[in-house]
């Protein structure tokens, strides 16, 4: 009995070593920065200033989590009617 007690100890701190092991590269991941997680995008709502007051909008905004820069996705027509999706850096 006291055998079989003791390899079943062992196996529960290995399942236990290893659970560990795997939660911490996880957290690592999570919150470590890396070239695959370096920018984030981010849906936020912001006021927009117009001559006749202003407007409620939603936009997407990308963060360079390295740096810090913040760009946000604009979409509209140019002068001359067509489409343009860009990246606009705002901020500093």
């Amino acid at each position: 009995m006291t055998k079989h007690r003791l390899i079943a100890l062992i196996v529960m701190l290995c399942v236990f070593g290893c659970a560990l092991i795997a939660w911490a590269q996880s957290a690592k991941s999570t919150y470590g920065v890396t070239e695959n997680g370096r920018f984030q995008l981010l849906q936020g709502h912001c006021t927009e200033p117009t001559s006749k007051g202003s407007f409620d909008e939603y936009r997407i905004f990308r963060i360079d989590t390295q740096t810090g820069d913040t760009w946000v996705f604009l979409t509209g027509l140019d002068g001359n009617g067509k489409l343009v999706n860009c990246w606009l850096r705002i901020g500093n």
